[in-house]
C-alpha cells in the first residue's frame, strides 16, 4: 500500500476518532450490562487486531439469543469498541451480542478481512460452551462497510468456489436473521454517476486501497460486490435499514436491486432524514431505539418460529 494512501487512511481515521467523540459525548450511559472485554479469537503475533467483546445483560442466562455484530468504518476504521454503546443496547433487550476487531485497510487487504470474519466465526463455534454462547439460531449484523461484509461471508459460506478464491473454509454456523444497516456492498463501479464527484473519488481510492491497482483480472475484486455474489446468497429473514439523509444511500439502494434481481426476500425500513448508520452511533435517538427494539423483537420472533 502506498505512502498517500496510509497518510489518507491516517487523516480518515482522526477525523472520525473527532466526530465519534462529539457524538458521544452526550449520550445517556448504559450501566445495566456486563461487557466480557478484549477475548482473543487468534493465535496469530497481531492479536490486537483479533480482539472481541460479549455484551449480556446483568446476571443474564447462558442460552440467552446470540446477536453477532459486524462493525463498519469504511473497511479503514473501527474495532470491537465502535459499536459499544449499540451493543449494549440491544443487550438491555435481552440478547448476548458479540462485536469484534479484523484488520483493516492500513495493514490488509479485503481477503484477509474476510479471513479474519471466518477465523472469528470458527471460533466462537468452537468455543462456544467455554464461553457460554448459544449459537443454535443466531444472528448476524452489519453496518455499513461490517454490512458488506456479513454479505460476503454468508455468500462465501455457501459457495466452494467462493471459499478456494478467499481461502477459507466452511463453518456450519446457524444463522436465523440478518440486519443489513445503511450497508455499502457495491465496490465494482460508480454507482453516484458523476452526481457526487466526492463520492466518485472516494470509491475510487477503496478500490485501489483494498485490490491494488492491477485488479480487473483479480479473482477477489470480481467477486467481491453484491451484484457479483448475489447469486451465491441464502439468506435467512433479512432487515434492510437505510435512511433518506445518508450520503451513501446509493450503495444501499444498489444492494436492494441486487436483492431484487435475484430473488432475495427482505424487510425494508427508510427513515426520513436521519444520517449514515445513525441507529448504530446514536442509539439514544427516538428512531434509533425503535428500529433497534424492533431488530432485537424480529430476530427474537424469528427463533420461535424454528
Amino acid at each position: 500500500m502506498g505512502l498517500i494512501t496510509k497518510a489518507v487512511i491516517r487523516y480518515e481515521t482522526k477525523s472520525f476518532d473527532k466526530n465519534n467523540e462529539r457524538l458521544w459525548k452526550n449520550m445517556p450511559p448504559i450501566n445495566d450490562v456486563k461487557v466480557i472485554d478484549g477475548l482473543n479469537y487468534t493465535n496469530n503475533s497481531e492479536e490486537k487486531f483479533r480482539l472481541f467483546n460479549i455484551y449480556e445483560p446483568l446476571n443474564a442466562p447462558s442460552d440467552l439469543p446470540v446477536m453477532i455484530d459486524i462493525h463498519g468504518g469504511g473497511w479503514m476504521y473501527g474495532d470491537r469498541n465502535l459499536n459499544q454503546e449499540f451493543a449494549k443496547f440491544c443487550a438491555t433487550l435481552g440478547v448476548k451480542v458479540l462485536t469484534f476487531s479484523y484488520r483493516i485497510l492500513d495493514k490488509v487487504r479485503l481477503k484477509e478481512m474476510v479471513q479474519d470474519v471466518f477465523e472469528f466465526m470458527h471460533y466462537i463455534s468452537k468455543k462456544s460452551a467455554e464461553l457460554n454462547l448459544n449459537l443454535e439460531k443466531c444472528a448476524i449484523m452489519g453496518d455499513s462497510a461490517g454490512g458488506h461484509l456479513a454479505l460476503l461471508f454468508m455468500a462465501i459460506n455457501n459457495s466452494e468456489e467462493l471459499q478456494k478464491i478467499y481461502g477459507v473454509k466452511h463453518i456450519n454456523l446457524d444463522v436465523c436473521f440478518m440486519c443489513l444497516q445503511h450497508t455499502c456492498a457495491s465496490l465494482n463501479r460508480n454507482i453516484f454517476n458523476g452526481e457526487s464527484k466526492m463520492l466518485d473519488v472516494a470509491m475510487n481510492f477503496y478500490r485501489k486501497a483494498l485490490f491494488g491497482r492491477k485488479r480487473k483480472q483479480d479473482p477477489i475484486y470480481l467477486n467481491s460486490s453484491v451484484n457479483q455474489f448475489a447469486k451465491y446468497l441464502n439468506l435467512p429473514k433479512v432487515l434492510v435499514v437505510s435512511a433518506t439523509g445518508d450520503d451513501l444511500k446509493k450503495n444501499n439502494d444498489y444492494m436492494l436491486k441486487a436483492f431484487d434481481e435475484n430473488h432475495i426476500n427482505y424487510e425494508y425500513k427508510e427513515y426520513e432524514g436521519l444520517f449514515h448508520v445513525f441507529e448504530v452511533m446514536k442509539y439514544d435517538l427516538k428512531e434509533s431505539k425503535e428500529i433497534n427494539s424492533y431488530m432485537v423483537k424480529l430476530f427474537i420472533e424469528e427463533r420461535s418460529k424454528l
